[in-house]
């Protein structure tokens, strides 16, 4: 019997239990056929500590910043800076580029910490993307988002699935005290 496991949380379903899922139930990304049950030593993701319905109005980057508040004395400054910039990046690609057929009442920022890191996750259930390169002819004015997504982040990403996720996490640096380096 076949067991569909999710690259991106490893949850994990078998088809005795339930028809072939086409979307994980936990964080909704496309499952992934696996001869046999995934390995218990597959580490399970956190749940996210900070979940933020996103509108598609002008002011949803204000808002995904603000909800990143709570988690400034966590970070440190040095990488809540960091993170609010690409959060904002991510969120205006998500209201600018999501076509109106689409819902953005869908569309969701989740946070979650792990030990060394903070992964930032924004979804949403447009068509999906191929990212690209910035090229010499392309406007300087706009399309740097991913661009620092991918210069700012440690690690950074695309899931397609029943939502369409981009990722990116920063490293959190722990001191021996259990307390983390503020600086990126």
């Amino acid at each position: 019997m076949p067991y569909f496991a999710c690259p991106n949380c490893g949850s994990s379903v078998s088809t005795a239990v339930a028809a072939a899922p086409l979307a994980c139930p936990s964080c909704c990304a496309r499952m992934h056929t696996v001869g046999r049950p995934p390995a218990s030593a597959v580490a399970r993701r956190p749940k996210p500590v900070v979940r933020v319905p996103l509108g598609g109005d002008p002011h949803a980057p204000s808002a995904a910043r603000h909800a990143l508040g709570e988690l400034r004395a966590e970070l440190g400054d040095a990488r809540y800076r960091v993170c609010e910039l690409l959060v904002s990046e991510l969120v205006t690609n998500v209201v600018r580029h999501t076509p109106p057929a689409h819902s953005l009442a869908a569309a969701d920022m989740r946070v979650r910490l792990y030990g060394d890191r903070v992964r930032v996750e924004v979804r949403d259930d447009g068509p999906g993307f191929r990212p690209r390169a910035r090229s010499e002819d392309q406007d300087i004015g706009s399309g740097w988002g991913l661009h620092l997504v991918d210069e700012l982040s440690d690690r950074w990403g695309i899931e397609p699935g029943v939502q369409n996720c981009v990722w990116f996490e920063i490293g959190r640096t722990p001191l021996p005290s259990g307390v983390h380096a503020a600086a990126h």
